[in-house]
């Protein structure tokens, strides 16, 4: 007789009822509905950092939803159009301040609700149709604008009257928004049952817990405890009542602070995260693999991603060498001043073992080192040596970004690392696109062979050779 692998899964930590008990919004589902959301706001990059259609949104938001919303029926489901949804969005996130807003906007003596909710199926078609019917007859014009999106640049100013009836600055918001869909939106474990149960924990028990026991304190929390916390908030009555319960207080939350540098208030209060988390509850870590962050991609990256795609789709796709070759020379174009999310800050101070080497027109260089105290590893593919703006780029990724098998379903895809493997985060134009695992065995895989696998990546069915052109000499392999 066969026995199930179930029968011989090690026993795991289970999520108490009473913890998914404290808030009445499924905080697992909620946080898988905001992803669907988030993705498809990242499509229409213009809702960054466009500011033409940012400030054109608040109005139509300020003007036209939140009235409607003042006059809806209470059990109506709605659904506003991309862009107004996408600032209403971003103002919950300042759960005061959309309280405060919401409220003298509309006259109501509290905001208009909202709950997340799956954005295919019937009862999102429903809520599309009833809302665009509701859109129109209040004046609103087009409901579905996502052709004006999609046209719309990523970036514009704006020339008109940038006041609006909200004291919250939404625009503002709306770009800061970019940065938090790259480190919760993007890789799959933010989407795996137990991952997210195990978040809704952290974020509830203990999160919303360090808050009530010492109120008066700024903490800061991980992204898997973000990613919580910002579904939560996007119940604004189900919010303010459990975090007033939980925490003695509605919770606030600022995403304005964002500097990481050594001295900054976010890095100082991480510091005090960590010692208060570990005096209030010693069996557990405020730090979390997976949930750490993941890097910065600013605007000034974003912009390249559409000559990125261009580049690749002219570069040579037959049979190629793949050949060492000497350092390339210091390029002084904008790319090279761009904070390249690969390299990981690597650009100041920047010491270790560099190699270059040439695939047809497109070269790549390997780089392995350190900079401002840190470690890292990265290949990178550009369009030549003088215009070096990366196509393919592959950078090493540890545990902080990768959880553990036990983090994760039992049968889950999602990338994970062992004892002495190490991971690889492949990007193509900018986008995330694969994980690579395996164990590093000395200097067994050249720059070359790596080179090979990004080349198979980005332009299926080359048939690549690998020639040693060219070696450097060993007292100028350092920089």
């Amino acid at each position: 007789m066969g026995a199930c692998a179930a029968c011989f899964r090690p026993a795991r930590h289970q999520v108490p009822k009473e913890t998914f008990a404290k808030a009445k919004v499924d905080l697992v589902k909620a946080c898988r509905n905001m992803i669907d959301f988030l993705q498809e706001v990242d499509k229409y990059p213009c809702l960054y950092a466009n500011q033409q259609v940012l400030r054109q949104a608040v109005q139509r938001y300020e003007d036209i939803w939140l009235p409607l919303l003042a006059k809806k029926d209470p059990q109506a489901r709605l659904v506003p159009p991309l862009d107004v949804e996408w600032v209403w969005h971003c103002h919950m996130l300042c759960p005061k301040a959309y309280r405060e807003d919401a409220m003298n906007i509309t006259g109501l003596s509290e905001p208009p609700d909202h709950a997340l909710m799956p954005r295919t199926g019937k009862e999102f078609t429903s809520a599309e149709s009833l809302t665009s019917k509701l859109w129109e007859k209040a004046g609103g014009g087009n409901y579905d604008i996502r052709t004006t999106l999609q046209n719309a640049p990523l970036q514009a100013s704006y020339e008109g009257n940038a006041s609006g009836k909200s004291k919250y600055d939404i625009v503002a918001a709306a770009e800061r928004q970019m940065a938090f869909y790259y480190q919760v939106a993007v890789m799959p474990h933010y989407r795996d049952q137990y991952f997210l149960e195990l978040a809704v924990e952290r974020y509830l028990d203990r999160f919303l817990e360090l808050k009530r026991r010492r109120p008066k304190d700024f903490w800061v929390p991980t992204y898997d405890i973000d990613c919580v916390w910002h579904a939560h908030q996007l119940h604004p009555h189900n919010y303010e009542e459990e975090t007033t319960r939980l925490c003695g207080a509605m919770l606030p939350h600022d995403d304005s602070v964002n500097d990481r540098s050594e001295g900054s208030r976010l890095n100082n209060r991480w510091e005090e995260t960590k010692a208060a988390w570990n005096q209030e509850f010693p069996k557990d870590s405020a730090m979390t693999r997976g949930g750490m962050y993941r890097g910065l991609v600013t605007i000034a990256e974003r912009q390249y991603r559409e000559q990125q795609w261009s580049l690749l789709r002219t570069a040579g796709a037959a049979a190629q060498n793949i050949t060492l070759e000497a350092p390339w020379g210091v390029t002084n174009g904008p790319e090279a001043g761009i904070p390249w999310v690969h390299r990981k800050d690597a650009a100041g101070g920047l010491y270790g073992l560099r190699r270059f080497s040439k695939f047809g027109d497109l070269c790549a260089q390997v780089v392995h080192g350190r900079a401002q105290q840190q470690s890292f590893s990265y290949l990178e593919v550009v369009a030549n040596a003088e215009k070096s703006v990366p196509l393919v780029t592959a950078h090493a990724v540890e545990s902080d970004q990768l959880p553990g098998e036990g983090q994760l379903s039992y049968g889950s895809k999602c990338p994970t690392l062992k004892a002495g493997q190490m991971a690889y985060l492949l990007r193509v134009a900018g986008e995330d696109v694969a994980v690579v695992v395996g164990e590093w065995v000395a200097w067994r895989a050249s720059s070359s062979q790596f080179a090979v696998f990004l080349a198979h990546l980005a332009f299926p069915g080359t048939v690549v050779q690998v020639g040693e052109a060219w070696q450097a000499p060993a007292a100028s392999k350092g920089s």
